[in-house]
């Protein structure tokens, strides 16, 4: 099942993107995080920002599928599962 597209409020942006794909942080153009059947994912960060530019990371697990939220910029780890 498809999940339909959301759009962000109009205070809050894509800051940048960080994969286990990827070697280095992006900041512009088009990139995926990938999923899978089983309900796993790869390691992800998504990075978030307001207008005063504070910074949100949305922290993706591979193996568990499991998201955390930060209200703060998280650097990324090394490829290091729960």
């Amino acid at each position: 099942r498809f999940v339909r597209s959301k759009t962000l409020p109009n205070n809050i942006y894509f800051d940048s993107l960080v994969a286990s794909h990827i070697s280095e942080r992006i900041f512009k153009g088009n990139e995926y995080i990938y999923f899978f059947p089983g309900g796993q994912t790869e390691n992800a960060y998504i990075y978030l920002s307001d207008q005063k530019q504070n910074i949100y990371t949305i922290r993706l697990y591979s193996l568990s599928g499991k998201v955390e939220v930060y209200n703060s910029f998280i650097e990324p780890e090394e490829e290091e599962e729960e």
